[in-house]
């Protein structure tokens, strides 16, 4: 899907380091009092737009809605964001949020991926999907000098598993 030096690079790091599913800890786990859980593409979502024509047609449409999400994520520093499908619905926009939310969000602690699968195949497949978005997101960070490949990766491991770990009360 993605190549590069960069990429290739950060995607070897990545794969040093674990994700903490977080979809498990919703519910009686969620210890975050005054914080808000926004999660695109949950089953209802994702059942939205497969039959919401305009959404489902137009790239512009998810862009739109995506651009709300860093809108909100920019003024709201209680607003906890799980990126869930997203990778497996849209690869490129997923990249674009990964590459986006950092520079907008009021802390960029607050942002997470939760896998929300049921069988073990779809999990690595989608894992794999979601450590390429954020690797190619990191990449081109990296390659374009906005960041060091120790602030990418440190950015990367937030993602992956310190977000869960600190909103959830989950440790590896």
């Amino acid at each position: 899907m993605f190549t590069g030096r960069q990429f290739e690079d950060i995607r070897r790091a990545l794969d040093e380091i674990p994700i903490i599913d977080t979809h498990e800890h919703y519910g009686a786990e969620w210890d975050a009092p005054g914080t808000t859980l926004y999660t695109l593409f949950r089953e209802s979502c994702v059942e939205w737009v497969a039959h919401n024509d305009e959404l489902a047609d137009s790239p512009e449409s998810l862009r739109a809605w995506l651009d709300d999400v860093l809108a909100m994520a920019s003024e709201r520093p209680n607003l906890i964001v799980d990126t869930c499908w997203l990778p497996i619905i849209s690869p490129s926009a997923a990249v674009r949020f990964y590459t986006e939310y950092p520079e907008v969000a009021s802390r960029p602690d607050t942002l997470l991926w939760a896998g929300d699968n049921w069988h073990a195949e779809e999990t690595y497949g989608a894992a794999l999907t979601f450590k390429d978005c954020l690797t190619k997101a990191v990449a081109d960070k990296v390659e374009g000098g906005y960041w060091t490949r120790r602030e990418g990766l440190r950015f990367a491991e937030g993602v992956m598993w310190r977000a869960g770990e600190t909103w959830f009360d989950v440790d590896l």
